[in-house]
């Protein structure tokens, strides 16, 4: 599972997640989506469940700390949202439950 946080301007910002599958020269993408979320430095923790679905925590840190930061020094963060995803068996996909 990868995520990639971009910045925006003000306090939202664009997290985006994807599930791959295969070597790095080759991977397929079987799961894409960007989600908005209000916030200073988002960071997420991905947890696999099974081989069939994995659940990340999306994190918040205060402004003026990272989140490279905050490992380090134990700060606080807020969380902002919990996303799950399972395999469909049909299309071999990942889709997010709600």
């Amino acid at each position: 599972m990868h995520t990639v946080t971009h910045i925006l301007t003000g306090r939202k910002r664009l997290f985006d997640v994807w599930i791959r599958r295969g070597p790095y020269t080759n991977e397929i993408t079987l799961f894409s989506q960007r989600y908005k979320f209000v916030g200073a430095d988002l960071d997420g923790d991905a947890k696999w469940i099974s081989t069939n679905e994995v659940v990340m925590q999306v994190y918040d840190y205060p402004d003026g700390v990272s989140s490279y930061d905050a490992e380090k020094t134990g700060a606080l963060s807020n969380h902002i949202a919990t996303l799950t995803f399972h395999l469909d068996q049909k299309s071999g996909k990942f889709v997010e439950r709600k």
